[in-house]
């Protein structure tokens, strides 16, 4: 999709009166039943420009992201969502144990999430420098592998295979710092446990952040 802005013709410092304006002048022309210049694709794409960038919280998370966020439909924050509230339950689960260490920080949800995230991306971060170095030297191992004789020999096979996880690994781990750098923008967004969570009858967590969810989900 292109850029939500240039979708509306607007700049990046427009107005919610300028968002609105537009999409209503757009939406109607590329409506599916306008017979004229109706284009499903199009129309589609301004809706979602239009559902992140009027609302406040989407459109400061697009600006500092890149990404469209449509009540969690996109996987990468389905991801991050199952992860924070992962670490909500952590989090809660330390304070109703009294850990007098954790409550003596007087650790509030919004730092602790940022923390745990910040640890996060240094910590996979590491990973994919690592695994990237083991591909390139498993690359040039298999390229002399394959100098040395005719045909496919047994060495060439394992280390095949050896790249072949590598790269599984690197790809789960450039996935997670992906996971990592969104919930630490999303950390912002956590003041209290209550305005992230709510409990179930069996205490765990139900989570459902506002930011993951588009205006249009309150159209319906």
């Amino acid at each position: 999709m292109n850029n939500l802005y240039s979708i509306l013709n607007l700049s990046k410092d427009a107005s919610t009166d300028d968002i609105r304006k537009s999409y209503r002048l757009l939406s109607k022309k590329y409506h599916p039943d306008n017979k004229e210049t109706g284009d499903v694709k199009i129309f589609l794409e301004i809706k979602v420009a239009y559902d992140t960038l009027f609302d406040e919280k989407s459109r400061e998370f697009y600006d500092k992201t890149g990404i469209t966020l449509q009540g969690g439909n996109n996987q990468l924050v389905k991801d991050c969502e199952q992860a924070i509230a992962g670490f909500i339950n952590q989090w809660v689960d330390m304070k109703t144990k009294n850990n007098t260490m954790f409550l003596g920080q007087n650790v509030s949800l919004g730092v602790f999430l940022t923390s745990t995230f910040e640890e996060g991306i240094k910590r996979t971060s590491s990973n994919i420098k690592v695994l990237s170095k083991e591909v390139l030297k498993a690359d040039k191992l298999l390229k002399n592998v394959k100098f040395s004789g005719d045909g496919v020999n047994i060495a060439e096979v394992v280390i095949s295979d050896r790249i072949k996880a590598l790269q599984l690994n690197l790809n789960a781990e450039r996935h997670k710092l992906e996971i990592f750098k969104l919930g630490e923008v999303s950390s912002k967004y956590y003041s209290s446990p209550e305005e992230s969570y709510g409990h179930t009858t069996s205490g765990s967590v139900s989570f459902r952040s506002s930011i993951f969810t588009s205006s249009w989900e309150n159209d319906k």
